[in-house]
């Protein structure tokens, strides 16, 4: 996945939400990704450790 890319974030319990990634960092060797939600439109991080984060074909 890279900037700018469109993707699904599956949250536990709720429906599935899409967003735009805008900023990718490592953090404790893992990668991080501040995604833009339309209820966040400045964006969370995510880290990808549950496959939580999809990309959008």
């Amino acid at each position: 996945m890279k900037i700018d890319d469109d993707v699904t974030i599956k949250f536990e319990g709720c429906c599935d939400r899409n967003g735009k990634i805008t900023a990718i960092e490592s953090f404790n060797a893992k990668k991080m990704y501040l995604i833009i939600l339309e209820d966040y439109p400045i964006g969370i991080w995510f880290f990808d450790d549950s496959n939580i984060i999809k990309k959008n074909i």
